[in-house]
């Protein structure tokens, strides 16, 4: 019998990834930086999942906000789930965070692409571990 992997870590980086050019958007320009929420899972077999949570205001509100869900919402969620049960996981995020749709693509960002050699992260300013 298989033994059943279970998500054991999930620590979210903030970064602050620099803008080369200006961009325009019907929303509002893009230019400087821009924050962005990097996910990382870890299972108890070794398995090293990464992904994104990026807010735009417009859309999602801020980093700090994004943050937040992640951490107060959606980590009770991932601890101790199987990462392998992507659209049970998906549908609990959704649910989770009511009138958010949004954290439905977090949790998928993060459990859908396991690798197990991640690239280093250089432009983290700063790590919610919680």
């Amino acid at each position: 019998m298989l033994k059943q992997i279970k998500i054991t870590a999930l620590t979210v980086f903030v970064t602050d990834i620099p803008v080369r050019l200006m961009r325009r958007h019907g929303s509002g320009d893009v230019a400087g930086s821009v924050k962005n929420a990097i996910l990382k899972l870890e299972t108890d077999a070794g398995i090293t999942g990464w992904g994104d949570a990026a807010p735009w205001a417009v859309f999602t509100g801020t980093i700090e906000a994004n943050v937040a869900a992640l951490n107060v919402y959606l980590r009770p969620l991932l601890l101790g789930a199987d990462p392998f049960r992507i659209e049970a996981l998906m549908l609990a995020a959704d649910h989770a965070v009511v009138g958010h749709p949004a954290s439905f693509w977090a949790a998928a960002a993060a459990t859908t692409y396991p690798c197990p050699s991640p690239s280093p992260i250089r432009t983290s300013t700063a790590t919610w571990r919680w």
